[in-house]
C-alpha cells in the first residue's frame, strides 16, 4: 500500500510540475527570451519539445508581436524611384 503522502506527491508531480514548466517557458517566450535560452533553462535536448509542447501562445500573443514591429517605411513614388536611380547612376559615373 502506498502511503497517502507519497500518493499525493506522485499526483502532484505528474500534474502540477508540467503545468508550472509550461507556464515558465510560455512566460519566457512572451518576454522575448531567445528560443535557445528557453530550451537551455528547460533542460530540453530538443528545441521542438520546448517550442511546440511547452510554449502556449495564443492569438493575442501573435497580435502583440505584430504590433511590436517597427512601422514600414513608405515606398518611394514612381517618379521618386526614377530620380533615385538617376542620382545613383550619376554617382557611379
Amino acid at each position: 500500500m502506498v502511503p497517502s503522502g507519497a500518493g499525493r506527491c506522485a499526483i502532484w508531480c505528474r500534474s502540477v510540475i508540467p503545468a508550472l514548466r509550461m507556464t515558465f517557458i510560455t512566460n519566457l517566450t512572451r518576454s522575448r527570451v531567445a528560443p535557445k535560452t528557453a530550451q537551455l533553462l528547460a533542460s530540453h535536448w530538443d528545441i521542438n519539445l520546448t517550442m511546440n509542447t511547452y510554449t502556449m501562445l495564443g492569438v493575442l500573443d501573435q497580435a502583440s508581436a505584430v504590433e511590436a514591429q517597427p512601422p514600414l517605411q513608405s515606398l518611394p513614388q514612381h517618379n521618386d524611384a526614377k530620380a533615385l536611380l538617376r542620382s545613383a547612376s550619376q554617382k557611379r559615373a
